[in-house]
């Protein structure tokens, strides 16, 4: 079984989507400068859906303000930016 997802931020429907997965590697450091994708991730977290990432995801969280009082899982560097372990 093959799953093959297509995602344009201009094409985002809230109330179609109930989960949020984000992508690992390099996408997160230019993901989290996206104002169209953090609200898109603002979405997600007050409407308590599933937001779902690996590596440098928490990048992204921080970045859209909603780590506050949840853990997450990061490498060391995130630290920075707020996550705390």
């Amino acid at each position: 079984m093959y799953l093959l997802i297509l995602f344009s931020l201009n094409y985002f429907f809230p109330l179609v989507n109930n989960t949020l997965v984000t992508p690992g590697g390099q996408a997160p450091e230019y993901l989290r400068l996206n104002k169209r994708f953090l609200n898109m991730v603002r979405h997600f977290a007050e409407a308590d859906k599933p937001i779902a990432g690996i590596c440098p995801t928490a990048q992204i969280l921080t970045a859209a303000g909603v780590v506050k009082g949840r853990s997450v899982s990061a490498y060391l560097a995130v630290t920075a930016a707020g996550v705390e372990f």
